[in-house]
C-alpha cells in the first residue's frame, strides 16, 4: 500500500458542466487530509475496473459497480454507496474480491421524509389543482371554491412504510 490513500467519485457527482451534482456535499474533510488524494471519474454508467486500478476506495452515487468493475491490481478496499440499498452494486462480485461495501442511511432519511411529508401537504391542500386554476387567472379564480382542501385540525395522519425511512 502506498503513503497515500487515493479515494474516486462516480463521475455522476458532478454535472456535465463540471458543477457538483450536490452542492453541498462536503468533501473538505477529505480535501484537508494530506494523505488522501481524491479525483472524479468520468461518467459512465457502469464502471470498469481499469478506472479504478490505483484507488483504495471508491465513493459510488449511482453509477453501478458489476463485476467487471472489480480492479485486478486488488488495491480497491471499500465502496461507499451514497445512500441506502445495494439495487446499483455487484454485492457477491465485492465480497468475492474482498471488497467492504458500506452506506449512508442517515445521508437521505430526513430529506425523504421531509420530501413525503410535503406531498402529503400538497395532497390534502389540493396544490396541484390549484396551480392549475391559478395559471388560468380570473375564469381560474372563479373555480376556486369547488377545490378547497381538507383541514388538518382535529384528525389523525398515518403512515405506512417499509424500512428505515419509513
Amino acid at each position: 500500500m502506498t503513503d497515500v490513500f487515493r479515494v474516486a467519485l462516480s463521475g455522476d457527482f458532478n454535472k456535465a458542466d463540471g458543477a457538483p451534482t450536490f452542492p453541498d456535499f462536503d468533501l473538505d474533510p477529505l480535501r484537508d487530509e494530506p494523505n488522501v488524494e481524491l479525483r472524479f471519474l468520468e461518467s459512465e454508467d457502469t464502471l470498469s475496473g481499469r478506472q479504478l486500478e490505483d484507488f483504495d476506495a471508491l465513493i459510488l452515487l449511482a453509477h453501478r459497480f458489476a463485476r467487471q468493475s472489480v480492479p485486478e491490481s486488488g488495491r480497491l478496499t471499500v465502496v461507499a454507496r451514497f445512500g441506502v440499498g445495494y439495487d446499483t452494486v455487484d454485492v457477491d462480485a465485492c465480497t468475492d474480491a474482498g471488497i467492504a461495501l458500506v452506506i449512508t442511511p442517515d445521508g437521505v432519511r430526513r430529506p425523504v421524509a421531509v420530501s413525503i411529508m410535503t406531498f402529503m401537504l400538497a395532497l390534502t391542500g389540493k396544490l396541484k389543482v390549484k396551480d392549475q386554476l391559478t395559471r388560468q387567472a380570473a375564469a381560474g379564480f372563479a373555480k376556486r371554491s369547488d377545490h378547497m382542501g381538507v383541514g388538518l385540525v382535529g384528525r389523525t395522519l398515518g403512515s405506512l412504510g417499509i424500512g428505515n425511512i419509513g
